[in-house]
Formats: structure tokens, C-alpha cells, sequence
């Protein structure tokens, strides 16, 4: 049945751009959503089921939209305004506030439906707008279990947040606020108008949450109000509700005990009163080292205090010498480390200093001695280390016999990576041996160390044993049968395949420039994209960071993005993820810079590695002097004398290559040879294209027989004078149009003089030593 309310008390929220589904379970059934709306807000509403695959209900009714005060506005209902028998309004915000829609059926139709809000445009507000537009909570809901929050953020205004921080709260009720309790926080560097961002949080649930008590994890966008916003009442979202599981305690004070433990692994339990005791039963071999870790709240692992590790005894119940412990772990936790004097079973007791709570007791293999081969008789040849000769293959079986009391027998089995298999150990319960009960001893690798979790006492039928197992990698393994206490007979040992695990790949996160090598603009926001992908196991959640910074010799500066700082948040994806965009905004100027560069780093990653870190932007300034020079033309022009050819061949090896911010520019000659007073052209040209350019020509030197630049009299009885140059300001039109005249005139040459030099200056572009010849 929906438990959803139909009234304004719902507790069910609809955001813009989302949807919901639920379900209509009787005649007159309705569920009440509730939606933030700002004033000028157009949204459509649909009411799906079967008509669309959207869910089973086969006529959809949209039983109005209802303001605050739970009052139906007019012209809100509709039956079949959408595809088929769905239903669809359209609805525009008269004020800003909350506003219920009701979905429901037509007649006494039940089945499940989906309600979707589409935005169909807003009205700007000027300032930003932050929501928890959806989110969810997994991992371990008990005292002290680690739990991950993930949500998205979005912004419904109409301008760009700064820095603000999402908080995360444990509550007792469905209302999160800051007096709640406290979990952990999260920060995101900006969010503009319009757009949203994925975040996720992990933190530990406190120690003392009270067994049967339901609990609401949620979070609260911008919790301190340090962003102005436009609407300060739907920052809060509930992310999960759970309720803390019930302990129970079946764990007895002696040999007959229901707990188990086994090598690598832990148990839990709670000491529900004062003197309270729980033993656990675990099976060590001859000379097997064990450490015994009892935890409680001082690492986070229970509630109690003060743990007591109250004794290992043998098998027969009698407390062994030196095995008791208060605070020899973390704080007030207990720890102690043990060698097995014989191979059987032993007894951990876990108990308290005072008080009660839970606790976690861990048993961690710390090495072995391996116990020495049994004896070899007519009868049992299989020896109890990796030198055995017996053998099993997957599918088959083999037999064997306990002897005697301690008596294994180890097989050899080769299995692939992945490959799942069954062992099972069977005797007298089954009619497979006279061995009344079995005792899987454990699995061992190829070294001859046990590996954890792979001991079984009466798993099968009956009392026999049976183990599931997955290989690791491919090689040898070792199987060792055995019997529980001091039981002998004969036994068999089957193998069977339960199928093929494929070795779960990694998660990778790399990231890439997309559309990262942009002009900045002369204003507004120009968007650099970048692309964030997830390879290998895409099946759970991941997130990282990403950051921006400046890079290489001319480096961006925070300046240069829309926030006025390098911008930063989280990416995260969802189950079956595999791609995600970053869009860093830059602001247009017309200020006159170089390229500046930038990087965009990924760390802090959750749920998966990081492959390729880092990708490149380039912001081009398209208002740089020279960006592009074509068509520079010159008038030569003599005075007195009567037109002489001049020969211009020399100036195209004469011209040197130039630079001018961090462009370079090359002379061409366009027009070698021309006759004075016809126009003698030069161009020149540069290896980066961009716009209009302004600059001035000035400072053309004056012509001399050897040296270069000013007036040099009459030197060697050569008559020079000065050139004057007319300085012009030039601009570069579009499609290499002319950019602009230099003017020479008032050379007077003595005609013998066969080789002239000068000097020509165009701003900070300088070409020496232009040369020219008479004939």
C-alpha cells in the first residue's frame, strides 16, 4: 500500500526537470507532491502509466495543483491531456512558495504511475537559488557503520553562487535542520545559475544509536546562509531513513556455544548485562599464531567502553594460562596473541570491564609452524602438508580414512581464476564412509597457508561438511579433510563445479580536454569543456575532484574565470555511469595579453582510481597587436632627378625574421622590381591568425652609403638627406585587406652610388639593414 499522504503534511517532494513513481492502490487514492515554485515558473506536469511503459495504471487522472494553504487553484485538473489515457497540465507559478500536485485515477483504476515536472522556462530572480535536487545514503546503517552520501546540487537561480557548504545530519524525524546531529560536511566552489553538480561524503554513523530506533540521514545545501539567496526555505533533503536493527545474544558461556570464528574474519555480539560472557569456537592448527582484537567504541567498532577478553580455553573448556586481557588493545580495547600448543578446537571469550554495549572480535593469523606429518600406515597415505599424494580433480571424488584423533588428509586440486566450487566432506550421515562427523579443515594455497574462511564444520547434510569457494588466481590448492574432536573412520570428498567468476576489473577516472582551446570573447561567459570517463567496473558509485590551476610560463590566474578563482568541485557517478562533463566558465575581456594556459586535475577519488589526471586548456586572446599583418605597401619616390630602375632583389635575403608577443612575423617581397615613381610593395606575414590589430609605423632610418639610421652628411662625397616617413595608424581588415601607406619621399641618390642600405621600424618589429641597387 502507498503510505503517501494527500494533504500538505505529505512528506513526498517533485523538483523541476524530475520525476517520482508510486502507485494508486484503491478507488479514491490520491498522492500529494510537493514542489518549490518561483514566482513566473512554467511547468508541465505528466501523469504516465500503461499507456507510456511508465506503469501499470491504464488511465491516469491529475487531480489538480494546490497552493500552500491546500487549496485548489482553477483549471488544474485534467483526465487525458496526455498520451493516450495519460494526464498532463501545464501550470505557471503565480508567486513563489510551495505547491502541491495531486495524482490519482480515473474511476476505480489501481496500478503504478510516474509524475514528472518539465520546466518550461523562469523568470530570472538575480540571485542563485541552491536545492538538493535528489540524493540517496548506502553502506552499513548500525552503531558506528560507515555510510556514503550522495546527492546533487542544483542551482534554480538565475546568476552564479560563490563558495558554499552542504552539511550532512543524523535526525530522530523526518525534519533535518542544523540542531540536528552532526555527521560531516562537503564544499563546492561556485555553482552558476541554471546548472547542477554531483557530490558524495562518506562518514562513520555515531556509536550509540539506540537498537529498534528509526533514523533519518539527510543534508542541508548552504547550511550557514553564507550565499544570499532567493528562496532560503528548500535547502534541506531527507537522504535515508533507517531503523537500527535489534540485538540479540545467543552466544553461551561454554563448549555448547552457537559462535563461530575463523582465521582472517570477525564475529559481533553485545554484552547485554553485567558478568555477561560470549564464547566463540574457532579451529587452529598445531603452532598457528593468532592475534584476538576485541573492539568496542574506542576504535569505533561497538559501543562498550571497556572491553574484557576474558580467556581462551582448549576444547574441553578449561581456561588456558596467560590468555585474559583488559586494555591491551587501542584505549580500553583487548588484545591477545596466542600459539596453538595442538591442532584443534579452542574457545574465545569476549566479555566486559563494567558496563554493557557491542563489540567486534577479530582473529588474525599472525603465521604458523606447520604440525608434522602423520605417520604413514597400509591404510592412509595422504600426508597433511603440500608433499601429499593426494589428488582430486573438479568433477571427481576420492576416499579416504581418519585414523586417529588430529588426522588429516590433504588433496590437490588445480582450479582457474574465478572458478567457483563446491567441496563437500561426507561420512556416515550420508552413507558416503563410517565417519560419523567430518570436519573440513580448511583450503590452503600453494604455500601450504590456510587461507581465511574456509574451514566448515557441519555445513553439509547432517554432520558433514561443505565449503563453497572461489580461486583467487590459477594454481594448486590444498583441501584437508578431517574429523570434528577425536572421531576416526572413512570418508569421502567431492569436488563440484558451481561456476565461473570473472575477475572484477578496476574503476578508472580520466579526464580530457573536449572544447578546451577557445578564444576568451570580449565579454559574458565563454564555457572550456573537459570529460571525465569511467572504464572497468562501472557498477557502484565513484566520484573525484577536480581543481584548476595555472600552467606553463604564461599560466592563467584566478582572474580569468567567471567566479574570480580557479574553480573546483566533485564529479560523481551513478551505477552504469560512464561519462560526465566539466564546463569551467572564463570571463571575455579586451585587455591585451598573451594565451594564457591552464590544467584541470582530478584527486580525492571514492569508488575508483585515477588513470590520466590532468587535461590542458588554452585561453587565446584575440586582442594582441600584429595578431595577423598583410599588405604593408610603401611609395618610393624621387626628387630631383629623373626616374632610376631600382632593383630590389636584395631586400628578400636582407629581411630577418622577428618576434613580437610571442608571435613571429616574416617579410616577403611582393613587387622585386619596380620603376620610381611607380609604388614598390613589401608584405608581411605571421604564424598565428586572429583579428583586428591596431598599431603605428614610424621611425624609418635614414639612408646612408655604409652605416645605418639618422643623417650622415656628405661622407666619402656621397650626397645623403634624410627620408621622411609619414607614421600611420593601421588596422587589419577582414580578408587581408589593405592595411595602410608608408610614404618615402625626398631621396636624392648620386647615381654611381650602386648600393644603398636602411632601416625599417614597424612599433617594436624592427628590420635592419633593407638594402637597395641602381643600375
Amino acid at each position: 500500500m502507498s503510505d503517501i499522504g494527500s494533504n500538505i503534511h505529505t512528506r513526498e517532494e517533485l523538483h523541476l526537470d524530475n520525476y517520482r513513481t508510486s502507485r494508486i492502490d484503491h478507488r479514491y487514492d490520491q498522492d500529494w507532491f510537493r514542489i518549490y515554485l518561483r514566482a513566473g515558473q512554467r511547468v508541465r506536469f505528466d501523469l504516465e502509466g500503461s499507456p507510456t511503459g511508465r506503469g501499470t495504471l491504464s488511465d491516469t487522472y491529475l487531480r489538480g495543483i494546490y497552493n500552500g494553504s491546500g487549496s485548489r487553484l482553477g483549471g488544474t485538473t485534467n483526465d487525458d491531456g496526455g498520451t493516450s489515457t495519460n494526464s498532463r497540465v501545464t501550470f505557471t507559478a503565480s508567486s513563489s512558495g510551495n505547491y502541491y500536485v495531486a495524482a490519482g485515477a480515473y474511476s476505480s483504476r489501481t496500478g503504478s504511475y510516474r509524475l514528472t515536472a518539465t520546466s518550461l522556462g523562469r523568470s530570472p530572480t538575480g540571485r542563485p537559488d541552491l536545492i538538493i535536487s535528489s540524493g540517496n545514503a548506502t553502506g552499513s546503517f548500525t552503531s558506528g557503520g560507515r555510510v556514503t552520501a550522495n546527492v546533487t546540487l542544483g542551482n534554480q537561480g538565475a546568476s552564479t553562487s560563490s563558495t558554499f557548504y552542504t552539511r550532512y545530519y543524523l535526525s530522530t524525524n523526518s525534519s533535518i535542520t542544523t540542531s540536528d546531529t552532526y555527521l560531516d560536511y562537503d564544499t563546492t566552489y561556485g555553482l552558476s545559475g541554471g546548472s547542477s553538480t554531483g557530490e558524495s561524503e562518506s562518514f562513520n554513523l555515531p556509536t550509540n544509536l539506540t537498537s529498534g530506533r528509526t533514523y533519518y540521514i539527510g543534508a542541508i545545501v548552504d547550511y550557514d546562509g553564507r550565499v544570499s539567496e532567493s528562496n532560503e526555505s528548500n535547502n534541506a533533503r531527507v537522504l535515508r531513513s533507517f531503523t537500527v536493527p535489534s540485538l540479540t545474544d545467543d552466544f553461551s558461556q561454554n563448549t555448547r556455544t552457537q559462535g563461530r570464528l575463523s582465521l582472517g574474519s570477525n564475529a559481533t555480539g553485545n554484552i547485554e548485562r553485567s558478568g555477561d560472557q560470549d564464547w566463540f569456537r574457532i579451529r587452529l592448527n598445531q603452532g598457528q599464531q593468532v592475534r584476538f582484537d576485541l573492539e568496542g567504541s574506542p576504535t569505533g567498532r561497538g559501543t562498550l567502553r571497556d572491553t574484557y577478553l576474558r580467556g581462551i580455553y582448549d576444547s574441553s573448556g578449561s581456561q588456558l594460562s596467560g590468555t585474559t586481557n583488559d586494555d591491551g588493545g587501542t584505549s580500553t580495547n583487548s588484545r591477545v596473541t596466542f600459539t596453538a600448543s595442538r591442532t584443534g578446537d579452542y574457545y574465545v571469550s569476549a566479555g566486559a570491564y563494567s558496563g554493557t554495549g557491542t563489540y567486534r572480535l577479530t582473529a588474525t593469523a599472525l603465521g604458523s609452524t606447520q604440525p608434522p606429518s602423520p605417520p604413514p600406515s597400509s591404510t592412509d597415505d595422504f600426508s597433511a602438508n603440500t608433499g601429499t599424494r593426494g589428488r582430486l580433480s573438479l568433477g571427481g571424488n576420492t576416499t579416504g580414512n581418519i585414523e586417529r584423533s588430529g588426522d588429516q588428509d590433504w588433496f590437490r586440486i588445480r582450479l582457474n581464476q574465478g572458478q567457483r566450487v563446491r567441496f563437500d566432506l561426507e561420512g556416515r550421515p550420508t552413507g558416503r564412509g563410517t565417519l560419523s562427523d567430518t570436519y573440513l579443515r580448511g583450503i590452503y594455497d600453494s604455500s601450504g597457508n590456510q587461507i581465511g574462511g574456509t574451514t566448515n564444520d557441519d555445513g553439509g547434510t547432517g554432520t558433514n561438511s561443505r565449503v563453497d569457494f572461489t580461486a583467487n588466481r590459477t594454481g594448486d590448492y590444498y583441501v584437508a579433510a578431517g574429523a570434528y574432536s577425536s572421531r576416526t573412520g572413512t570418508y569421502r570428498l567431492a569436488v563440484s563445479s558451481i561456476g565461473t567468476t570473472t575477475p572484477s576489473q578496476p574503476t578508472i577516472l580520466s579526464i580530457a580536454a573536449t572544447g578546451a582551446d577557445k578564444n576568451e570573447g570580449n565579454n559574458g561567459n565563454t564555457p572550456f569543456t573537459f570529460t571525465v570517463t569511467r572504464s572497468g567496473n562501472t557498477s557502484g558509485s565513484s566520484s573525484a575532484y577536480w581543481t584548476v590551476s595555472g600552467h606553463g610560463s604564461n599560466a592563467a590566474s584566478g582572474s580569468d574565470f567567471t567566479s574570480g578563482s580557479f574553480p573546483g568541485s566533485r564529479v560523481t557517478f551513478a551505477p552504469g555511469e560512464t561519462r560526465k562533463t566539466v564546463t569551467v566558465y572564463v570571463s571575455g575581456d579586451t585587455s591585451v595579453e598573451l594565451n594564457e594556459n591552464f590544467r584541470v586535475q582530478l584527486s580525492n577519488s571514492s569508488g575508483a582510481a585515477i588513470g590520466t589526471s590532468t587535461a590542458y586548456g588554452t585561453i587565446r586572446n584575440e586582442d594582441s597587436f600584429f595578431d595577423y599583418l598583410s599588405r604593408a605597401a610603401a611609395y618610393v619616390a624621387t626628387g630631383a632627378r629623373s626616374a632610376l630602375d631600382w632593383t630590389m632583389d636584395n631586400i628578400r635575403s636582407a629581411l630577418t625574421t622577428k618576434y613580437n608577443n610571442g608571435t613571429k612575423y616574416l617579410a616577403y617581397v611582393t613587387s622585386p622590381t619596380v620603376d620610381i615613381p611607380h609604388p614598390y610593395t613589401f608584405g608581411l606575414t605571421s604564424t598565428s591568425i586572429g583579428a583586428t590589430a591596431y598599431f603605428d609605423i614610424a621611425d624609418i632610418m635614414g639612408i646612408t652609403q655604409e652605416g645605418r639610421g639618422g643623417y650622415a652628411g656628405n661622407e666619402n662625397g656621397w650626397v645623403t638627406t634624410w627620408i621622411d616617413a609619414e607614421a600611420s595608424l593601421l588596422s587589419l581588415g577582414a580578408g587581408y585587406s589593405p592595411v595602410g601607406i608608408v610614404e618615402i619621399e625626398d631621396i636624392d641618390v648620386f647615381e654611381t652610388d650602386p648600393t644603398r642600405q636602411f632601416d625599417l621600424s614597424l612599433g617594436s618589429v624592427e628590420f635592419r639593414g633593407l638594402t637597395f641597387s641602381t643600375d
